[in-house]
C-alpha cells in the first residue's frame, strides 16, 4: 500500500523489486539496440545466447541470428546469471516484435530461418538438406535473400543441375552449389509459409484514401491552425529494432495486416459536418459521469447524445463517444469534418498520436476509447478534418451541441459502448528502443496493480 499512488491512498513509495525489473529491461534495450548503437558486450551476450539454444527445435549454428527475432529460445539454466534475469524478466513481460503494418525492406530484413511470421510448415523446411546449402554456399539468412533467389527467372533457365543460365552458372562457381535448381525451389517453398502480414510482397496495405505529406498536421505545425488533416497511415517500424514491443499482451501475433476499408461503388458523398461536445461531472458520491453530443443539423435524425458507460466515464469521454457513434451512421467514403472544442482530444488525434502510441497511451485518461477512435479514422477510405470550435463561426451549432451533451448525461441508461479491436488494427505494447527505467517502471507497477485487483 505504501508504494501505491498518493491518489489512491499510498505513498508512492520506491518499489524496489519493480525497480530491479525496469533496470532489466533497461539491459534488454541495450541488448536489441540497432548494430550500430548496441553496446560491446551485446554482441556477447548474442553469441551467448546461441550457444545456450534448447534442444527442440533443432538449430543449426549458421541459423541462430537472434532469438528474440525467431521461432528459438535460449535455455535458461545454461545463461549465466546477469543474462538469465534479462530473459526471465523480457519473458515476464511479454518481448515481441510486433506491428500492424510492416514496411517491405524491413520485412526483408528478419531472419528468415525460424521466421516468427511463418506458418508451421517452415518447420519442415528449416533443416532440409538444400536449407544447408542456402545457408552455408549462399549464405542465406534474412527474408531478402531468399525472396531474391526465389524470384529470379530467366527465360534461358533449366528445372536440372546442367542448366546453364546466368544465375544457376554463378551458383555453381561463386556458391559451390552443386544443384542450384533444387535450392531455388526450396527458396520459392520457404517464402510460400511466410504468413501475408510478413511477407514482403503483402506486408504494407494499400491505401484508398491518398493524402500528401504536406496536408498531414504533425507536432511542428502552428498550433493555432484552425482546420487539421488526421493522418491515416498505420504505424510501421522503420528498423528491425523499432519493432520491439514489451508489456504485449499474450495472445498470439495476427497474421492480418491492417488495411483500409474498400472504398463503396458509386458517387462519393458529400462532405458532412458534425459538430461534437462533451460534459463531465462527478457526483456527490465521487463517481465520474460523462455525456457527448454529435449534432449534424436542426430535425437531423441522426442527431445522437452519449451517457458514457461508468468504466469508461472520465473528462474527454463524451466527446469521444460522441464521433464514434456519429460515424457509424456514415459510410467509410463519407469526408468528415469534425468541430471540436477539446484541445486535449486534438492533440491525441494530431500532435500526439505518434507518441502516445510508442507508450501505448500510458497515463492517458481515456486510452481505451482514444485507441478505440484512431482505429476507426484509419480504417475510414475518406479524409477527416478536425476544427476547434472555438475559432469557429457557427455558434449555434456548439450550443445546440453542448445542450444536448447535458441531456445525455441527464439518462437514466448508460449507452452500450463497443471498445474491441479487430485484431489486424491492434498494436498492444511499448516500444522497447522508446522506453527508459521510468516509464518501464510505470508500466510494470500498473500491471502489478491489476494482478493484485483480480485476487
Amino acid at each position: 500500500m505504501l508504494c501505491a499512488p498518493v491518489a489512491k491512498g499510498g505513498k508512492n513509495v520506491l518499489h524496489l523489486k519493480s525497480r530491479n525489473e525496469a533496470i532489466e529491461l533497461k539491459w534488454l534495450k541495450g541488448l536489441l539496440a540497432p548494430i550500430e548503437t548496441r553496446p560491446q558486450w551485446a554482441f556477447f551476450a548474442h553469441a551467448i545466447l546461441a550457444k545456450a539454444a534448447q534442444h527442440s527445435p533443432i538449430v543449426k549454428p549458421n541459423a541462430k541470428i537472434n532469438s528474440f527475432l525467431q521461432s528459438w529460445s535460449p535455455s535458461q539454466k545454461k545463461l549465466p546469471s546477469h543474462l538469465r534475469w534479462i530473459v526471465q524478466t523480457a519473458k515476464k513481460y511479454t518481448i515481441q516484435w510486433e506491428a500492424i503494418t510492416i514496411n517491405p525492406s524491413v520485412a526483408r530484413q528478419l531472419p528468415v530461418w525460424f521466421h516468427i511470421g511463418a506458418s508451421d510448415d517452415l518447420n519442415k523446411l528449416n533443416n532440409h538438406l538444400y536449407a544447408i546449402c542456402l545457408r552455408d554456399k549462399h549464405l542465406a539468412t534474412s527474408v531478402g535473400h531468399i525472396e531474391t533467389i526465389a524470384t529470379r527467372n530467366l527465360p534461358s533457365h533449366r528445372q536440372n543441375k546442367n542448366c546453364t543460365c546466368t544465375n544457376c552458372s554463378k551458383d555453381r562457381g561463386e556458391s559451390s552449389c552443386d544443384k542450384p535448381y533444387k535450392c531455388a525451389k526450396l527458396a520459392k517453398d520457404i517464402l510460400k509459409c511466410i504468413l501475408p502480414k510478413w511477407h514482403p510482397q503483402t506486408s504494407a496495405p494499400s491505401y484508398a484514401l491518398n493524402i500528401a505529406p504536406e496536408q498531414i498536421t504533425d507536432a511542428t505545425d502552428d498550433q493555432n491552425k484552425q482546420n487539421k488533416i488526421f493522418n491515416p497511415i498505420y504505424p510501421s517500424p522503420d528498423s528491425l529494432s523499432e519493432g520491439y514491443h514489451i508489456f504485449v499482451s499474450s495472445d498470439a501475433p495476427c497474421s492480418t495486416p491492417a488495411c483500409q476499408a474498400p472504398t463503396p461503388p458509386g458517387e462519393p458523398p458529400q462532405l458532412t459536418t458534425i459538430t461534437i461536445a462533451g460534459t463531465h461531472q462527478i457526483d456527490k458520491d465521487g463517481f465520474h459521469i460523462s455525456g457527448g453530443r454529435a449534432w449534424f443539423r436542426m430535425s437531423d435524425n441522426r442527431n445522437t447524445s452519449i451517457k458514457v458507460p461508468e468504466h469508461l466515464a472520465a473528462p474527454g469521454a463524451g466527446e469521444i463517444c460522441a464521433i464514434l457513434a456519429a460515424i457509424a451512421t456514415l459510410p467509410v467514403n463519407t469526408p468528415l469534418q469534425l468541430m471540436v472544442k477539446s484541445p486535449a482530444l486534438q492533440k491525441s488525434l494530431m500532435t500526439n498520436l505518434a507518441n502516445q502510441e510508442n507508450i501505448d497511451w500510458l497515463d492517458h485518461h481515456n486510452r481505451t476509447l482514444t485507441r478505440m477512435l484512431v482505429t476507426h479514422l484509419r480504417k475510414r477510405c475518406a479524409l477527416t478534418t478536425l476544427t476547434n470550435t472555438t475559432k469557429s463561426a457557427d455558434k449555434r451549432s456548439t450550443e445546440h451541441a453542448i445542450n444536448l451533451a447535458k441531456e445525455g448525461i441527464a439518462k437514466d441508461t448508460y449507452d452500450d459502448i463497443i471498445v474491441t479491436i479487430d485484431a489486424p488494427h491492434e498494436l498492444l505494447g511499448m516500444k522497447l528502443c522508446i522506453g527508459t527505467q521510468c516509464l518501464f517502471y510505470k508500466n510494470i507497477r500498473i500491471i502489478q496493480s491489476k494482478y493484485k485487483q483480480r485476487r
